[in-house]
């Protein structure tokens, strides 16, 4: 995992590499909406195999942490909505 600056917090993100020389293309893989979850870290993992950089932020990590049940989740998303 890494950390993803901002100017009011930090965002969690998974973050895939490649084997080989850099600079490589760059995707940003999108979470579903109960979060990022083993499936979307796949997702990037398998974009890394084919070359890309893959990037997978939590976007609810801004809210605490990561979404790990679909009641929490429903939850974070409507928090965000009010956002």
């Amino acid at each position: 995992m890494i950390q993803i600056p901002g100017p009011a917090c930090s965002t969690r993100a998974f973050e895939a590499h490649p084997a080989g020389a850099e600079p490589l293309p760059a995707v940003i893989v999108a979470q579903e909406w109960w979060g990022l979850n083993d499936h979307v870290k796949g997702v990037a993992t398998r974009f890394a195999h084919e070359g890309y950089v893959a990037v997978a932020p939590d976007l609810y990590s801004p809210l605490g942490n990561a979404a790990d049940a679909w009641t929490r989740t429903l939850r974070l998303f409507n928090q965000t909505l009010k956002t």
